[in-house]
């Protein structure tokens, strides 16, 4: 999914996009969990909303541990930050 904000931010209108357009359609029919910064437009009532009618349980991983749980962050990122 390709979309264009001129702020070049996520913000809450690109993340319910990603949710209905790309991650539900990827997704089994069962409950599932989906880590989360604590990013501001992570928690608006929009994307909860969106969230809970797709069966998605929104994790928010505290400030300053995104780097002890989400697994690109530990696996992928910092190897590709340090050959930028």
């Amino acid at each position: 999914m390709v979309q264009f904000n001129p702020n070049a931010y996520e913000n809450e209108s690109v993340i319910v996009n990603w949710i209905t357009d790309m991650l539900v359609p990827a997704l089994d029919l069962s409950s599932r969990i989906l880590a989360l910064d604590v990013v501001k437009f992570h928690k608006t009532n929009i994307v909860f909303d969106t969230f809970h009618s797709h069966d998605i349980i929104p994790a928010m991983i505290p400030p300053g541990c995104t780097s002890l749980i989400q697994s690109l962050d530990i696996a992928m990122n910092k190897l590709l930050k340090d050959i930028l």
